[in-house]
C-alpha cells in the first residue's frame, strides 16, 4: 500500500468524538499544548491540529491524544531510539527500531492480540512510488463474513530505500504508521477486532476489502494505481499518518528544552 509521501487525502468527519471535538476545539488544543510547549513551532503545530480536527479521523479516542501517547512511548529512550541513534545506525539497526516501532504502534491501536502475535515486517525492493505495503490477511467466508486468515500472516513490507543513509527517521516512522494503519483496517472489519473504530468508516473498508478478497487480489491496491491512492483504504492513513510526525516532533522538541534547561 501506498505511503502518504504521494498523496495527503483529508477525510470528512464521520463519528460523533469527532464533532465532539470540534464542538470544544479550545479544551482539544489546550490539552495538547498543555504537553507540547514549543515556541518554535506551536503555532505552525496548533495550526496543523485545527485543521485535524475539522477533518477528524473518527476514532473513539482523541486522534492528538493518541498520536502524543505514541510520541511518549516512542521517546522514553531517546537515546537509543529516536532521530539521533537513527542517523548513526546501520541497516541492521534501523530495522531493530523499526521492529521496536511497530510493536508500539500495534499496542496502541488496540490490534487484536492473535494479529500482533503473527504481524511480521519485511524489507524488500518495491516500485519507487511505493515506500511501504501491506498484505491482504483477512478471507471472505461462504456466509459473507471476513475473518482473519490463519494460514497468512499479516505482513507490513517496508522498501529498502527507507532504510539507506539518505532515509530520515521521520520517513520511516510516517510510513510504518501509515501501514500499520492497514493492518487495523483490515482487522476492523473482522468479528476479533474493530473496538477503536467508528462503524461509518468500518462499512467503507469492507466494501474494498470484500472485493478485493473476491477477486484474489492479495492485496487492496489492485491494479489501478490512481484509483487506489484516493480510495477510502487510503483516505484514512492519509489524513493521519504526517500528523503523528507532527506530533512527534512537537514532543520532541518539549524534551530536548527540558533536557538542556
Amino acid at each position: 500500500m501506498v505511503s502518504s509521501a504521494l498523496s495527503k487525502v483529508l477525510i470528512k468527519e464521520a463519528a460523533p468524538v469527532a464533532e465532539a471535538i470540534k464542538k470544544n476545539l479550545k479544551s482539544a488544543l489546550g490539552e495538547v499544548s498543555e504537553n507540547v510547549r514549543n515556541p518554535l513551532s506551536i503555532e505552525g503545530f496548533a495550526e496543523a491540529a485545527r485543521n485535524r480536527v475539522d477533518h477528524a479521523v473518527a476514532l473513539e479516542r482523541n486522534p492528538s491524544k493518541l498520536c502524543r501517547d505514541i510520541s511518549h512511548r516512542l521517546l522514553e529512550n531517546y537515546e537509543a531510539f529516536g532521530p539521533a541513534a537513527w542517523q548513526r545506525a546501520d541497516v541492521q539497526g534501523r530495522q531493530v527500531m523499526m521492529g521496536r516501532m511497530l510493536k508500539i504502534f500495534g499496542e496502541e491501536l488496540e490490534l487484536p492480540r492473535e494479529v500482533q502475535k503473527r504481524l511480521t515486517l519485511e524489507t524488500a525492493v518495491l516500485d519507487e512510488r511505493t515506500l511501504g505495503a501491506t498484505n491482504l490477511f483477512v478471507r471472505l467466508e461462504k456466509g459473507g463474513e471476513l475473518v482473519v486468515d490463519e494460514r497468512v500472516n499479516p505482513t507490513i513490507t517496508l522498501n529498502s530505500a527507507l532504510l539507506s543513509e539518505g532515509a530520515t527517521f521521520d520517513q520511516a516512522m510516517e510510513t510504518l504508521f501509515h501501514e500499520s494503519l492497514h493492518v487495523l483496517q483490515q482487522s476492523s472489519v473482522t468479528e476479533s477486532g474493530g473496538r477503536i473504530l467508528e462503524s461509518a468508516h468500518q462499512e467503507l473498508w469492507r466494501n474494498e476489502i470484500e472485493e478485493a478478497c473476491r477477486t484474489n487480489m492479495g492485496n487492496v491496491a489492485g491494479q489501478n494505481f490512481e484509483e487506489y491512492i484516493t480510495s477510502e483504504m487510503e483516505a484514512y492513513p492519509h489524513a493521519y499518518d504526517d500528523y503523528l510526525v507532527e506530533v512527534y516532533n512537537a514532543c520532541l522538541g518539549e524534551k530536548l528544552r527540558g533536557i538542556m534547561a
